[in-house]
């Protein structure tokens, strides 16, 4: 008598594999973006309001000047001579006050022509920049000569070294941010990464 046929091996399992292929990870994307354009909207808030009020503050200068007692109104009437200046001085600083904001909010959505804001922005804040540090020192040196007269007058070198200082560090203050933007955005780098934006 023939014995049993023995039943049929069941397939073993394919044995997983010993070669690892090209591993694929989710592109990472860069956070520069946010950062950079929440600092741009915070500070092209702050620039709004105080361009705004640098627009319209000289209005009030006469307000100022009638609390003031004769003598002093007097010297200080060289303030109002140049109102219109100031008010250009400042719109000129509010409308990049305003192309900031638009820039960074385009940061944040990662769009391509946040690029080209922050150019007119950098324009426009450098034309501001100059033309507020020179009113600046302008409204300075009427300071120092309308307090002369009461006061024990300053060595002309002193008053240069101040009207000097004064000069630089406004002007080193104001072109900061706009120099640091203008360096990030030239980077190779981050200019291979600004063309994959949409627009």
């Amino acid at each position: 008598m023939d014995p049993p046929p023995t039943p049929p091996t069941p397939p073993h399992p394919p044995a997983p594999p010993t070669t690892p292929g090209d591993l694929v990870l989710p592109k990472r994307q860069s956070v520069w973006p946010g950062i950079l354009g929440t600092i741009s909207i915070v500070l092209g808030a702050l620039a709004s309001a105080a361009s705004a009020w640098q627009a319209v503050g000289p209005f009030f200068m006469d307000l100022f000047l009638n609390m003031m007692p004769e003598e002093t109104r007097a010297q200080l009437s060289s303030y109002t001579e140049s109102i219109w200046t100031q008010v250009a001085v400042g719109l000129v600083a509010l409308a990049a006050a305003v192309v900031l904001i638009v820039a960074g909010v385009r940061l944040v959505q990662r769009r391509r022509v946040a690029v080209p804001l922050l150019w007119t922005w950098i324009v426009l804040k450098t034309l501001a920049a100059f033309a507020t540090t020179a009113m600046t020192l302008y409204l300075q040196k009427i300071q120092f000569e309308a307090t002369a007269s009461q006061t024990a007058a300053m060595p002309a070198g002193v008053t240069t070294i101040i009207l000097v200082a004064t000069g630089v560090l406004t002007l080193g203050w104001y072109l900061l941010y706009p120099a640091f933007i203008a360096v990030w955005i030239l980077r190779p780098k981050i200019r291979a990464e600004v063309r994959g934006w949409s627009r």
